[in-house]
């Protein structure tokens, strides 16, 4: 009776809400990047699907309490719904700077939008990002490889990952445009110095901040 009262907590907010998880999951189906709640007020990525979003969202707060949407690159399956949201939640869009000409343009290319066989929406940022900034207790990491602008975002304990690294240490591609795999090696080198318990990636499952090491050896 334990065991199942514990299983049907888990599927609900108020599991998280229990153990003062500060990060949610929304679940938003498989061809979309992952899409997460950060401290009932940050969003990280936008993901494809903004009806899906938002009704993810509402099981967790109040869409006017969403104040940020952090997107950790330029890619269409990350940004795609980040408009609507911001239409129906009035939160602000960041992106670092090397990235944001392609969402403000609507590069089909540069966006992998031509990969999905649709046409990217140029997106107006509200704020441009830069290595170091810190927004609440994230602290911006410039991580280029997928992409020129990509970024990690880190609070001391926990790592945003994006597309740089995924779990079992797999990484993101570096054949598309602003990808580089020398970038790459030197943002996970970089990223194996800090002491991360879990990481969240922008595909796929949530793993344990090993996945770090991993990643630096495969591209050895």
């Amino acid at each position: 009776m334990v065991i199942e009262i514990l299983i049907l907590l888990k599927n609900t907010c108020l599991f998280g809400d229990l153990l003062g998880s500060k990060v949610h999951k929304i679940n938003v189906g498989k061809r979309s990047g992952n899409v997460y709640l950060y401290n009932k007020s940050i969003m990280i990525d936008a993901g494809m699907n903004p009806s899906r979003v938002l009704d993810g969202l509402k099981e967790f707060i109040k869409p006017e309490d969403l104040k940020i949407i952090i997107l950790t690159h330029c890619h269409f399956d990350h940004f795609l719904a980040a408009s609507r949201i911001k239409e129906k939640t009035g939160a602000k869009i960041y992106i670092h700077e090397d990235d944001s000409e392609y969402i403000e343009t609507g590069d089909n290319v540069a966006t992998a939008a031509i990969f999905f066989g649709q046409e990217a929406p140029k997106i107006k940022p509200d704020s441009l990002l830069s290595n170091s900034d810190e927004i609440q207790d994230l602290k911006v990491i410039h991580t280029p490889g997928h992409t020129e602008g990509s970024i990690c975002l880190y609070d001391g304990e926990i790592l945003f990952t994006g597309d740089t690294v995924f779990s079992n240490g797999r990484t993101g591609r570096t054949d598309l445009i602003g990808g580089d795999k020398n970038n790459l090696k030197h943002s996970l080198k970089k990223l194996s110095k800090l002491d991360v318990d879990k990481i969240y990636p922008g595909h796929g499952e949530i793993s344990s901040g090993k996945s770090l090491k991993k990643a630096v050896e495969r591209l050895k």
